[in-house]
Order: C-alpha cells, then structure tokens, then sequence
C-alpha cells in the first residue's frame, strides 16, 4: 500500500476482500489517517492489479478498511474471479472439515454462513 499524498508504502495481508473494498491487516499503521487516498498493488495470478482506494476505517493496532475508488474493467474481472476462487477453496474447506468432523456435507449448507444455518 502506498500513500498518494506522501509516498510512504506499507506492505499488509488481505483479510476480507469485495469488489467494492478490502480489510487489510498492515505491518505499519501510524501514518494513515482515515480519508487517505492509497494505492494498492497486488498479485492475482501472478499479474498485478493495482487499484486506488480511499481509507475508510483504521484500527490503530493491526488494521484497515479501504474503499476502492479507482479500478479498470480488467481489474475488476480479475478481483471477480478471484473472489470467486476464494469462495469455492472455502466451501471445500468446510466441506472437508465437516467430513472429518462426521457432520452432513450438504453443499448447499456449506455455502451459507454458519449464522444462517
């Protein structure tokens, strides 16, 4: 992550990512401010996406939430199939675990979040 105004770059780990924005858990917090204009740069598929993105929530501590405000079509089909690769791996996750653990794998349960079951 790099900041527009003054350069400053942060590396983090993606912890929960949409097409409009992500949570990112960050090595260094102390120079963001919420409202900030910032850069992302990542890797999907070995090709990088960069997007522009406007800070929107900041846990001093270990995290923030940005807003993508500037993405092409490509990227956004990029960050679509990713996000849609992330969901299955996580299906198959609970599928499995739930396999292990001797619950029923009904697919269709497994796609709903545990507080809907």
């Amino acid at each position: 992550m790099r900041s527009l105004s003054s350069g400053l770059r942060t590396r983090g780990k993606i912890e929960n990512l949409s097409l409009s924005g992500c949570r990112m858990h960050m090595s260094d917090l102390h120079w963001f401010r919420r409202g900030d204009s910032v850069e992302l740069t990542f890797n999907v598929r070995q090709l990088p996406l960069r997007v522009q993105a406007s800070i929107r929530q900041l846990d001093p501590r270990t995290s923030v939430g940005v807003e993508f405000t500037l993405i092409t079509d490509r990227g956004r089909r990029l960050l679509t199939e990713l996000i849609h690769e992330l969901d299955e791996t996580q299906r198959d996750r609970l599928l499995q675990n739930q396999a292990q653990e001797g619950e029923p794998t009904d697919p269709a349960s497994a796609a709903r979040m545990p507080e809907e079951r």
